[in-house]
């Protein structure tokens, strides 16, 4: 059965890319569990920003939802847009074996174009592009993106809170 692939980073140890695969069938019950923890005056969940007592709540919430998550992570002393490329095409190769069928980015004006490349290069390599779309939107127009933003925060942090989402962990790649 294909799925969607919610993608987001973290950039506080080394490079690491997040991605939540939801079934479809899934997206409408997690966009209601998400919806439900963004609070009066906020536009969106933004992890990073949360008190720790949100957080919990947030990890609580996320790990009651039917997804699984793949990690891939880029270390060491390399640039950042190239730890990005690394990432995004060892994600692609993941992705292709799951049958994911859209990829959603958040988006960052600074790195659209080289994603664009590298998506389109690899899923036309493999003969997917009619069957995997891909887009990069705002963090506050697909609630779903604060479901890697969460878990790469958390991965990255270590300590208690990557034991809270290492369960959700279906692969964690080095590249």
């Amino acid at each position: 059965m294909p799925v969607h692939s919610f993608i987001d980073e973290s950039k506080r140890n080394s490079y690491l890319l997040a991605a939540a695969l939801i079934a479809p069938a899934q997206l409408a019950k997690a966009r209601r569990a998400i919806a439900a923890l963004v609070m009066p005056g906020q536009r969106r969940i933004h992890f990073y920003s949360e008190r720790d007592s949100r957080k919990s709540q947030i990890v609580t919430t996320i790990a009651e939802l039917p997804l699984e998550v793949v990690l891939i992570e880029a270390s060491g002393a390399i640039h950042e847009n190239a730890a990005r490329g690394r990432c995004l095409h060892a994600l692609i190769q993941d992705h292709i074996g799951r049958r994911v069928s859209r990829i959603v980015l958040e988006r960052d004006e600074s790195q659209v174009e080289a994603d664009r490349r590298i998506l389109r290069r690899e899923i036309e390599r493999h003969g997917l592009l009619d069957c995997v779309t891909y887009e990069h939107v705002r963090a506050h127009e697909e609630a779903l993106l604060a479901i890697p933003d969460a878990i790469a925060w958390c991965w990255a942090k270590g300590g208690h809170w990557r034991v809270r989402v290492k369960a959700l962990v279906a692969e964690m790649r080095q590249v």
